[in-house]
């Protein structure tokens, strides 16, 4: 661990992102920063889902009191910190490292050089609504800000102020009216230097205007040194000692955000390839799943967990929980999977449903999503086997589809039904209103009716899960009528939703019995399983016809035929924030990835389209195609690949883009018998290789050129291959045995 890792770390060096986290209770991600060009954190960011700011900032005063210019030079982000550079003119030249660190600190270490001597004063300083009584703890400002739902067992979260490492002067004064942009001259400390001590009581609501104040002598012959802290948690005093840490050293403690990240990135497969889109990608995805990690809190979230995104996204969702698991099952040690899995079955409810959004404080009322439970918990189990969670797993899931098919196949067709466009996770689609011409307004809670292609395939990937584990348990009858279960959602599949007319699965009406007739991408999710036969695959060929999802960022979410197709975001008119009447979503774009490769190794034809759509469904998430650009939005433009800037909101933990580039560039397939398939496409690299994989305990190495297995290693002995595709049974390495 140390000089790959920080290499990998530099190498996503890049001036415009922003966006900071420590897999702790804080993240720093504002969707419009205002204030990028300030000392600090101004601009707003949460502590768990709670969005608090501003935060603080800071300025460089001199001895009159009057703050000097600075003017921005450079900024450089990459996942650890950012660096800024700043310069007065006078010639003062500031270098700020900034970064947050897992305890839930916010840190600015500043470096500043002059050419001359002189002193100056640094003020480190916040404005914070009034919500309670003031105190100054050793040297450390702490403000209560209120939350609207208990975290660790409080209502309020303390803002710890600190500075150092040498002596500093702190100042309060309560303000009626607080502040809309970070200027020294508006806020009240620019007139009042107000000293205090111990608690200042609160008063009659208003602003508290606080701030530290520390003298600084800058040689003109060495650097000058000091650090400023934010630390929020649930305890004022433990938030102080937490805060005044961070300053006692000066600088270096940006250092330990560095070191978490090297740890982090130590405990996933090595990845390299000529490819530098597939590079940069992969590394690139494992910051994002970090930057959204959470630490445990109380209640529900009492272990981390990956969450959607920021903002309203910073929860535990079950429509992206299938998706992160099949992500981190990839990390060396389970406990990221593990932990994301056992998240959602202890807070599983008694009738066996999984609310579909989970804080801290419970479930969110009314909300669920349709969710492909059974194949991630099978992929993650094949990675990492544990009986003892394959158990516990089975159980939770045997009550979940007992309920999913007492509440969502109430007659027992083999057909699950949608009753609302929030719970797909697909709001806003043609497919909807072929059953309610009002569905677009049918919310949590409301209903219409239709069995959907994507909710019943799930039910049988959950189905076929559960008749595995239950042989894995010994538990030999279940396992027995989950297969006939599963068998008759399969045969429903075909016999309901296949229109052999038009060469496509389509979603159902429940009232008439008719298909739909709606192309939309959810369409091809039964090409993930081994439901299709050979005369089904037809219907891929319209993943690749430009009239319909081969757009040039494929794939659309609705065929571009349709009447409500919209490239640019709107729904009747008008633009939404989360339409899939026609954007290129990465969530769908994992899903038909896997179909369509998986299609490809029973249709050999398929395999340069398959080798293709991958490529293509990659390049969607490069800001213009630029390899050092790497993006990761909620959607995007089929035909420009333009972003959902308006969104505010990259970094969005929605897809499985790990998962794909293992399973799929890297050829890397574990199964949950113990083998391992070895099936990369045809991507015409020159090369690719990947470095200490964990799979079923074994270490594996594989190295490709110009698509050849070149070298495969497990536990560090070679293993001879045949050709592609290649199995080997991981149990049996280490006896002679050779890939077939």
């Amino acid at each position: 661990m140390g000089s790959f890792e920080r290499g990998i770390i530099q190498s996503l060096s890049r001036s415009d992102k922003w966006c900071m986290g420590g897999a702790g209770p804080v993240m720093w991600a504002p969707s419009f920063p205002a204030a990028l060009a300030r000392g600090g954190f101004w601009d707003p960011g949460q502590f768990y889902r709670h969005q608090i700011g501003p935060l603080f900032t800071m300025d460089l005063l001199d001895l009159g009191g009057e703050p000097i210019e600075l003017s921005l030079v450079k900024r450089r982000w990459n996942p650890a910190y950012v660096i800024v550079e700043y310069q007065s003119p006078g010639g003062i030249r500031i270098t700020e490292r900034k970064s947050v660190l897992p305890t839930g600190s916010l840190v600015s270490e500043l470096r500043l050089e002059c050419d001359r001597a002189l002193d100056i004063d640094l003020a480190a300083w916040t404005v914070q609504p009034e919500e309670g009584a003031l105190r100054l703890l050793d040297g450390c400002i702490a403000i209560p800000r209120r939350l609207d739902a208990l975290v660790d067992g409080a209502d309020t979260v303390w803002l710890a102020l600190a500075a150092g490492p040498g002596g500093v002067q702190p100042a309060v004064v309560l303000s009626e009216s607080g502040m809309a942009i970070p200027d020294w001259r508006h806020c009240a400390l620019w007139e009042v230097r107000s000293s205090m001590e111990g608690e200042v009581a609160a008063g009659a609501g208003g602003f508290w205007h606080a701030g530290l104040r520390m003298r600084l002598s800058v040689s003109g012959t060495t650097s000058t040194v000091a650090t400023v802290s934010m630390t929020l948690a649930a305890d004022p005093v433990l938030a102080a000692e937490e805060a005044r840490r961070c300053v006692a050293g000066g600088t270096h403690v940006v250092d330990e955000s560095l070191g978490t990240w090297e740890e982090y990135l130590a405990g996933i497969p090595r990845f390299d390839s000529s490819s530098e889109h597939l590079r940069t990608y992969y590394w690139y995805r494992w910051s994002g799943l970090r930057l959204c990690t959470q630490a445990p809190g109380a209640g529900m979230l009492n272990r981390p967990v990956v969450c959607e995104g920021q903002g309203y996204f910073r929860r535990a969702i079950t429509y992206s929980a299938p998706a992160h698991i099949r992500e981190t099952r990839w990390m060396h040690l389970p406990d990221t999977a593990f932990d994301e899995l056992r998240i959602f079955l202890d807070a599983q409810e008694h009738n066996g449903r999984f609310a579909g959004i989970l804080d801290v404080e419970g479930p969110v009322p009314e909300s669920f999503y349709h969710a492909d439970w059974g194949g991630a918990v099978r992929d993650l189990l094949a990675v990492h086997p544990d009986l003892d969670l394959t158990a516990h797993a089975y159980d939770a899931l045997v009550r979940y589809a007992r309920w999913l098919t007492e509440a969502r196949d109430r007659g027992e067709c083999g057909l699950y039904t949608i009753e609302n466009h929030y719970e797909t996770g697909q709001e806003y689609s043609s497919r909807y209103l072929a059953v309610d011409p009002e569905a677009d307004c049918q919310h949590w809670g409301r209903r219409f009716d239709l069995k959907g292609v994507d909710a019943t395939v799930y039910a049988y990937r959950l189905y076929r899960a559960l008749e595995w584990m239950g042989s894995m348990l010994g538990r030999t009858g279940e396992a027995a009528r989950w297969c006939e279960t599963a068998h008759r959602i399969r045969d429903a599949i075909l016999q309901r939703m296949w229109d052999p007319a038009a060469a496509m699965f389509h979603d159902v009406n429940p009232a008439t019995g008719n298909r739909t007739g709606v192309d939309a991408l959810t369409c091809f999710y039964p090409f993930m399983t081994d439901i299709p036969g050979p005369e089904h695959r037809r219907a891929l060929d319209h993943l690749f016809d430009p009239a319909k999802f081969w757009t040039h960022y494929p794939f659309p979410s609705l065929a571009f035929d349709d009447a409500q197709f919209d490239a640019s975001a709107r729904w009747k008119g008008r633009r939404r924030n989360c339409p899939w009447n026609g954007r290129t979503w990465p969530m769908t774009n994992s899903h038909i990835v896997d179909a369509i490769a998986h299609q490809a190794w029973h249709d050999p034809e398929l395999l340069p389209r398959a080798a293709e759509a991958f490529m293509r469904a990659l390049m969607v998430l490069f800001r213009g195609g630029d390899a050092q650009r790497p993006c990761s939005f909620e959607h995007y433009n089929p035909m420009t690949g333009a972003p959902s800037l308006y969104r505010g909101i990259d970094d969005y933990q929605h897809s499985w883009v790990v998962d794909l580039i293992m399973k799929h560039a890297a050829g890397l397939q574990p199964t949950v018998a113990g083998d391992l398939v070895i099936a990369p496409l045809p991507l015409k690299l020159e090369f690719l290789r990947v470095q200490d994989a964990r799979m079923m305990g074994r270490r594996v190495d594989i190295e490709l050129a110009e698509g050849v297995i070149t070298d495969l290693r497990v536990d560090g002995e070679p293993v001879p291959v045949k050709g592609i595709p290649a199995r080997i049974s991981l149990a049996a390495v280490g006896s002679g045995i050779t890939a077939e």
